[in-house]
């Protein structure tokens, strides 16, 4: 009975897709408008794992025997009991499980219908992807959907329904939040590359910013191999022989200087042989400095060099600080140059770079400072016992003052009729500490930069929108104009954004108006 009610659900859930077809698209905009689509996105994968899942889980109990069919494997000497009589439609209609089953299936179909409407503007607006290249990753999809459906087909020929269906529901949730969180990393990874990241191991937005992807194979490749009787020099060359000019070993699944390190060279001096030049090893665990002299001196003698040898694991900025401190301090021991290891090292950075680790969020709030009346702008304040909480008021514009160095010294927000270029002495105010200013005579000023670019105008772009490389190179460009005491790791000089005279003059006088009252 539990297939024929599978099948009969699995009627009702196509009816109900018909129907899903017409409502979903409009519902799920609504939640798009209300909460954003992210949230829309993954109240879709919500919905099928809080919901789908758990009821194929307890209702998908089908056995093929009393049908007189076996799974693929079972033993063919198994007796086949003639099928009893199935029930009527009208029993199958009547029992909970049927219509439990077919919320279930309807759930899953519909879902599709809301995100397949949608995904053109997710991807486009959000992810900055071309319609053409929407059109190719749903096309992708497509493909995906036939191939899916015939492996489903084969897996419930070896495996239970039960399991197949909660492996299907699965994928489908990873679907949903895949397409809701996606584009999170997108982002990251774009700003990853502007803030310094030469290059990206998301193979996508690669693609789409036209940088090159760089990564390596992951351990699993080695324990596969090991686990089906071959061992890590099997496994290396095996990658080798699909990467030959790409060849980047991951050393340390075994042992790192003991096996890693050694095969990696067997399989690098095979390459050459072949005419291919290796480009590196990868180490992702133990002591990362002490191994990176180890590794180089032994890519070293066996006259690799130029090998790069990538890190990895947990970095960030203070750990890889400590690792070239090391390895300034140890190398001349073993006989290594300190300066042309650091030269060829690679720094992996991932899960504290993604999550923003040790300031996971940025705690900005909106806060109304003007209000446009009659063409003008009148300043607004707010009062606040914690005086970091009190806001600048007024129409403002900003501005970078460049010292005789050319080093910037601080950042100066001014009122909109205010340029500093004009004046011959410039104050800057500290923001909420009343004794503490200073002054900067014109011939003391090397530039001064404005900050506040148009970009639209009455709801029109009016920029030029630069691309990546052109990102970057001002991101060098003002990363370098920083003093270095500003840019050092620990302790670095607090970098000013003060206050024209004129409006911390307007803050005070405003905040005297307000308390008053």
């Amino acid at each position: 009975m539990a297939i024929l009610v599978i099948f009969g659900a699995l009627g009702v859930a196509a009816g109900c897709q018909a129907v899903g077809a017409f409502i979903m698209p409009l519902a799920f905009q609504k939640l798009v408008a209300s909460s954003g689509w992210q949230t829309a996105i993954f109240a879709l994968a919500a919905l099928e794992l809080v919901i789908c899942l758990p009821l194929v889980a307890f209702l998908v109990k089908d056995d093929p025997h009393p049908l007189g069919l076996h799974p693929d494997g079972d033993d063919a000497d198994h007796a086949a009991p003639v099928a009893a009589e199935g029930p009527t439609v009208r029993e199958i209609v009547r029992t909970g499980t049927f219509w439990k089953l077919a919320v279930a299936f309807a759930i899953m179909g519909m879902s599709f219908y809301a995100l397949t409407t949608n995904v053109a503007f997710i991807l486009t607006k959000s992810a900055g992807l071309t319609l053409a290249q929407v059109a190719t990753i749903q096309a992708i999809t497509g493909v995906a959907v036939l191939f899916g459906r015939v492996g489903f087909g084969y897996l419930l020929d070896k495996f239970s329904a039960t399991t197949v269906g909660l492996l299907a529901l699965a994928l489908s949730a990873i679907y949903f939040a895949a397409y809701g969180a996606g584009t999170n990393f997108a982002f990251i990874a774009v700003a990853a590359l502007i803030g310094g990241a030469d290059y990206s191991s998301n193979v996508g937005i690669s693609h789409v910013l036209g940088v090159p992807p760089k990564g390596t194979h992951a351990h699993s490749m080695v324990q596969v191999f090991m686990a089906l009787g071959g061992n890590e020099l099997d496994a290396f060359r095996a990658f080798a022989d699909i990467y030959p000019d790409d060849c980047l070993l991951l050393v340390d699944t075994v042992d790192t200087l003991e096996s890693g390190v050694p095969n990696a060279i067997q399989v690098f001096e095979e390459l050459r042989r072949k005419g291919h030049e290796p480009v590196g090893i990868r180490l992702d665990s133990g002591d990362l400095a002490h191994l990176s002299i180890q590794s180089a001196n032994m890519l070293d003698k066996a006259g690799f060099p130029n090998a790069e040898i990538v890190l990895s694991n947990q970095l960030d900025e203070l750990i890889i600080w400590q690792i070239i401190t090391q390895i300034e301090e140890e190398a001349g021991r073993y006989g290594v140059d300190p300066d042309k290891l650091i030269e060829r090292l690679v720094f992996g950075v991932g899960t504290r770079l993604i999550t923003s680790a040790g300031d996971s969020a940025l705690d900005g709030v909106y806060k109304l400072v003007a209000v446009e009346k009659n063409g003008s702008w009148a300043p607004a304040i707010k009062i606040s016992e914690n005086p970091v909480k009190i806001p600048n008021p007024g129409h403002k514009h900003v501005w970078r003052i460049y010292d005789q160095r050319g080093y910037a010294t601080a950042d100066l927000l001014s009122l909109e009729d205010e340029d500093p270029r004009d004046m011959e002495r410039i104050t800057l105010r500290h923001p909420i500490e009343i004794h503490t200013y200073r002054h900067l005579e014109k011939q003391e000023v090397s530039r001064v930069e404005p900050l506040l670019v148009e970009v639209l105008r009455d709801g029109k772009l009016v920029y030029e929108l630069p691309n990546l490389e052109e990102i970057r190179k001002v991101r060098l460009a003002d990363r370098s104009a920083l003093d270095p005491g500003v840019r050092r790791l620990m302790n670095p000089h607090t970098y000013h954004v003060s206050l024209t005279q004129r409006l911390w003059d307007l803050k005070q006088d405003l905040i005297k108006a307000t308390t008053k009252e």
